[in-house]
């Protein structure tokens, strides 16, 4: 077993890489849009990002929740030494994921209308259900196994990295930009996703003989089936926050496309994907802490449960808060990188709103994650479920009313709530705080 030190630094190596690949494909997300925007202004930048928005919301809904659920399995599997129902696991979700997601692609294909001025990126775009299904499936399998770099690979901004090179590296194509960079980004989902099953396959091979000849015997059936594991008494609440967690995460931009312009749309997602690198940080320890919590939960270590939310909130706030602070004092110069379009005052406000927001996120702690891996994940739905309808409700209330800001203020009070709310829950059913200065203190 771990010491406390060794899980502090366990938890920052794995951290440190997740964090290098997260703003390196940041960095070069931002250079994507830069591109998209250059190539054909702010609508095609809008564009794109609506495209990407519903192929991820579809992809969610047909992994089922088996991603979440994967990670709670899996890291408890690791910590008792049940090795070997990993890989039947694996390939039994696959086959669901892929059959599932496929089928809503298809479906989007014959039933729904593409949208005006789209063509072959529609076609693609469907194509695309069930490439980004399965790779999130995979990817929170690869977490489980603690598994960070080929897990950080298949993240949405990494893929978007990749995107850019092969955007800007492939010759010139008869297509609108938009269009364009969807194809780039679903064939470096392809590529990537193609790597982490490479580093997946190398891993079940290495494993496939233990080390300790007790861990061969101690799991002689394998993978005891779906039922008898529990995955759907864990899966189900899981999809359902995580599918209410992803709409209200997209709420706004679906929204804003029947009230604001392609290029209104364009503005408001820059203004969020900044505001979003001040999770980065979050982002990355959450990523290596989350099978933690599951080990430590199964293990019963509450008091190094609680010293490793004490790491994880410093962390935090020292990390996050000089990127408010550079957001809120120096918002024209990031702005004007991007083109006129972008540099307006109303987007510094929209900076601002969704930046402090992000900056409370980020500060609360990993209140979700903790509670899907502490077996509280029906709390966890109800939370977002409750918050997704207000989300909702705010939108079509203040969108109408005050465009771009009523949807960035509809977002920061849905964050602030969900956060307060799972705050709250966390310390009446776990005994501990997740935010600076209580967090690690229990009851």
């Amino acid at each position: 077993m771990l010491s406390m030190d060794g899980l502090g630094q366990k938890l920052m190596r794995g951290s440190g890489a997740v964090l290098l690949f997260k703003v390196g494909g940041a960095l070069a997300g931002y250079g994507f849009a830069w591109q998209v925007a250059a190539a054909g202004g702010a609508a095609a930048y809008g564009r794109f990002e609506w495209a990407v928005t519903v192929l991820m919301v579809a992809a969610m809904v047909g992994r089922l929740g088996l991603d979440g659920a994967a990670v709670q399995l899996i890291a408890g599997w690791e910590a008792q030494g049940l090795r070997a129902r990993v890989a039947p696991f694996f390939r039994w979700g696959s086959g669901v994921v892929v059959a599932v997601s496929g089928a809503i692609g298809a479906a989007m294909y014959l039933a729904l209308e593409a949208p005006e001025g789209w063509g072959w990126g529609w076609a693609g775009l469907c194509l695309g259900v069930p490439l980004f299904a399965w790779t999130g499936w995979l990817a929170e399998v690869l977490r489980g196994q603690h598994r960070m770099v080929p897990f950080s690979l298949l993240q949405q901004g990494t893929v978007v990295g990749g995107a850019w090179l092969l955007f800007a590296g492939l010759p010139a194509v008869d297509l609108p930009p938009a269009e364009w960079a969807l194809f780039a980004f679903l064939a470096a989902g392809a590529l990537l996703g193609a790597g982490g099953w490479w580093a997946l396959r190398r891993q079940r091979e290495a494993a496939a003989v233990p080390a300790d000849p007790r861990e061969a015997a101690a799991e002689p059936g394998g993978w005891p089936g779906w039922r008898a594991a529990g995955v759907g008494d864990i899966a189900g609440p899981m999809w359902m926050s995580g599918v209410a967690f992803l709409a209200m995460s997209s709420t706004d931009t679906l929204l804003l496309e029947a009230w604001e312009s392609d290029a209104g749309v364009g503005v408001y997602r820059l203004a969020l994907r900044l505001a979003a690198f001040i999770t980065f940080t979050q982002f990355a320890i959450n990523a290596m802490a989350t099978p933690m919590f599951r080990a430590l939960h199964v293990r019963g270590d509450r008091a190094d449960l609680q010293r490793l939310l004490g790491q994880i909130s410093t962390a935090n706030l020292l990390l996050s808060t000089p990127i408010l602070l550079v957001l809120l004092l120096f918002p024209d110069p990031l702005l004007a990188l991007f083109g006129e379009e972008f540099a307006a005052p109303e987007v510094r406000g929209l900076l601002a709103v969704l930046g402090v927001a992000q900056w409370i996120n980020a500060n609360c702690g990993p209140v979700l994650n903790l509670m899907n891996m502490t077996g509280l994940q029906r709390a966890a739905n109800r939370v977002i479920l409750a918050t997704a309808v207000l989300n909702l409700l705010l939108n079509l209330w203040w969108i109408p009313r005050w465009g771009l800001q009523g949807a960035a203020w509809a977002t920061a009070v849905s964050t602030v709530v969900w956060n307060g709310v799972s705050v709250v829950w966390i310390r009446k059913n776990l005994g501990v705080w997740t935010i600076l200065g209580w967090a690690g203190r229990g009851r």
